[in-house]
């Protein structure tokens, strides 16, 4: 539900910054501790986003937004929970975001990977994963690897398409990177967060700016103490 329960929400309407769950007062409503992932509502919508299985978004009243109904509720459409990742407020609590886009015409797919960075990266690493190695073939035939964005484009990361915001992964380890259990050192170890092991180093052929990294890191590293879901 839409109701204005954070500031740090952000509605426009077919897409929404929407904050989870937990870590407040139950009397005062103020934030008091981080928001952690095992908390019900934050997992139910990290499965939506994994299982790519629509939400139904109902606003409220009580949100500031112009979307948002004079009185009562509003049941507004499904929508897709397209990226998740963690901001820490300004009173320094960690809180988990979602970043909700309306199913409805192409407002709700993902930004494609460019085809000439696609094509430049897949040349470079000869359609090799740069964390295992793997190339992997169509058809038995038919090279070909996943391109994965390190700082996500668009709104709200505003990456950039650029090459060195970019690596050329088997598709296992674009979602492992994609989803934060794996994260990326500034030196290329990469490193496991169920378990804290480092994997080895990332195979570097092209240019890569070692800020989307952190960027990388501070948005989806969470705590190795959170068990799995």
């Amino acid at each position: 539900m839409v109701s204005g329960g954070y500031e740090d929400d952000r509605d426009f309407g077919d897409v929404i910054v929407y904050t989870g769950h937990g870590g407040r007062d139950p009397n005062t409503g103020e934030q008091i501790k981080d928001q952690v992932l095992k908390d019900s509502g934050n997992a139910a919508l990290v499965k939506s986003m994994v299982v790519d299985m629509p939400i139904r978004v109902v606003r409220g009243a009580a949100g500031s937004s112009k979307y948002s109904p004079k009185t009562g509720y509003s049941y507004d459409g499904l929508f897709r929970v397209t990226d998740a990742w963690i901001k820490v407020r300004e009173d320094g609590f960690k809180v988990w975001q979602y970043l909700l886009k309306k199913t409805v015409d192409d407002v709700a797919g993902e930004v494609l990977v460019a085809d000439s960075n696609s094509r430049e990266l897949q040349k470079i690493y000869d359609c090799s994963c740069q964390i295992c190695g793997q190339q992997m073939l169509a058809f038995g035939h038919v090279k070909f690897a996943m391109i994965q964005y390190i700082r996500p484009l668009g709104f709200p990361h505003d990456g950039l398409e650029g090459i060195e915001n970019a690596l050329c992964l088997c598709s296992n380890h674009r979602d492992l990177f994609r989803y934060g259990t794996l994260i990326i050192e500034d030196d290329f170890t990469v490193v496991d967060q169920i378990d804290g092991e480092e994997l080895g180093v990332l195979t570097v052929k092209h240019e890569i700016n070692v800020s989307n990294l952190q960027y990388h890191r501070e948005r989806y590293q969470v705590q190795h103490d959170e068990p799995p879901l």
